[in-house]
């Protein structure tokens, strides 16, 4: 019976106290300001798609999966660059050895990367038309897997091409494929899935300006301008034909306008946007905040300058992998 009483009472609490505060509101839907306009990359919560942004119109224009391509040659004139699919951390070790047959560790430490700015000079393989064995090493699956090894050299280049070997681990299978320029794409492309093939997973260089991509890049411990890890990110690349950017972290975004772009320097690296507009709060729940503050000033394929800031990293169930970000054109 006392527990009873007991019981009653705090039901007769509960509601006393519940009638005296006011009922909630409903809260206003966060919008855009005039003139911004706001767009979600579906790059899914296992980041496994690449994801290519058109400014002028507001469109997506094109997404692949990030095992659909392990190699890419430059289309850039002068220019005889080959770059890994950074998305699987790709990377490779030089064998130092000509010989198909050169048996290889692949529990090295020496692999090579390619840095994540876009610079030729600055790829793994530049300059590596020197007729060595290559180990390259293929990365890892969505799911986290390895994928395996191929053994690579090149032969020959020329203004417009450039000519490749490459066999199984053990030396066997040795295949030749020659990689040609396309005035009309920033790179041509090639996978070692389906027995080899091209692969054509980039719009043309004049239909989009950002890319929305899982890369591998120099992460530097906490302090330190030295030591560093390679470690795989989630970030943005610019398009290399035409675009580049500046990083206005000061001021507020509605407040930048078309008079304050000579204040800022304009950089054409790919990686200028990257990936640190968001901080990772638990690598346990995968949880991140945003870089409001953040605002990135582009200049387009076009001429054209706009403002883009990032707002959320997940869509509206909570899964990450969805970058949320507000544009607008000056």
């Amino acid at each position: 019976m006392k527990a009873f009483k007991y019981i009653l009472f705090g039901l007769l609490v509960s509601s006393t106290l519940t009638s005296c505060f006011k009922e909630d509101e409903p809260v206003t839907p966060y919008k855009s300001p005039e003139g911004v306009e706001t767009a979600i990359a579906e790059m899914k919560p296992d980041y496994s798609m690449q994801v290519y942004y058109d400014l002028e119109t507001n469109q997506f224009v094109k997404t692949n999966h990030r095992e659909d391509w392990d190699l890419s040659y430059s289309c850039k004139a002068g220019v005889s660059a080959i770059y890994l699919n950074s998305a699987k951390r790709m990377c490779i070790f030089d064998t130092q050895s000509s010989d198909w047959n050169v048996p290889v560790n692949t529990n090295t430490t020496e692999w090579l990367f390619d840095e994540s700015t876009g610079e030729p000079e600055k790829t793994a393989l530049h300059g590596r038309v020197d007729g060595r064995i290559y180990l390259l090493n293929l990365g890892l699956s969505t799911g986290g897997t390895k994928i395996g090894f191929k053994k690579i050299r090149f032969v020959s280049n020329t203004e417009q091409s450039i000519n490749i070997e490459y066999a199984d681990i053990d030396g066997s299978n040795i295949k030749a494929v020659t990689l040609t320029k396309d005035t009309d794409h920033n790179f041509v492309y090639y996978s070692f899935k389906n027995g080899g093939e091209h692969v054509s997973p980039e719009p043309p260089k004049d239909a989009y300006d950002l890319l929305f991509t899982y890369y591998t890049t120099r992460v530097y411990h906490t302090g330190s301008t030295t030591d560093f890890l390679w470690y795989a990110v989630t970030g943005v690349w610019i398009n290399p034909t035409g675009v580049s950017v500046a990083v206005d972290s000061s001021d507020n975004f509605s407040g930048i306008t078309y008079q304050n772009l000579n204040d800022f320097t304009f950089s054409d690296k790919r990686d200028i946007i990257g990936y640190d507009w968001k901080r990772l709060n638990d690598i346990n729940t995968g949880t991140y905040t945003v870089m409001t503050r953040n605002t990135y000033l582009i200049h387009d394929r076009s001429a054209s300058f706009w403002k883009l800031r990032f707002t959320s990293f997940t869509n509206d169930l909570g899964y990450k992998g969805y970058p949320t970000f507000e544009v607008g054109k000056f």
